[in-house]
């Protein structure tokens, strides 16, 4: 997977707070995400249609919507479903993640 150097980059600070952000205009048409979590913990996100989160804080033993990325690695999503924000929630503590909307092919 290659990735533009210059694509459009949203850093973010996560907390135990479910919270949504707006997917920046410029790079609403990009066709994958490219999530790398620096947050000293483990992540969950979830691609949103508004910015009112759905994203719930997991609880063991019972299914969700989105994706755990655990802390330190980098992972790539495409994006096909319309998404206008992204919601991200950390259980432990507050911490950057960085989100870059890419063409990569």
């Amino acid at each position: 997977m290659f990735v533009n150097l210059n694509d459009i980059t949203l850093p973010i600070t996560v907390s135990a707070t479910p919270t949504a952000y707006a997917i920046p205009g410029v790079a609403l048409n990009c066709v994958r995400i490219r999530v790398n979590n620096a947050s000293g913990s483990d992540v969950v996100v979830k691609g949103e249609t508004s910015s009112t989160t759905t994203l719930v804080a997991p609880v063991a033993g019972t299914a969700y919507a989105g994706s755990s990325i655990s802390n330190g690695t980098t992972e790539m999503f495409n994006d096909t479903n319309g998404w206008t924000h992204i919601s991200v929630y950390s259980a432990t503590g507050t911490g950057l993640v960085n989100l870059q909307f890419c063409y990569g092919q």
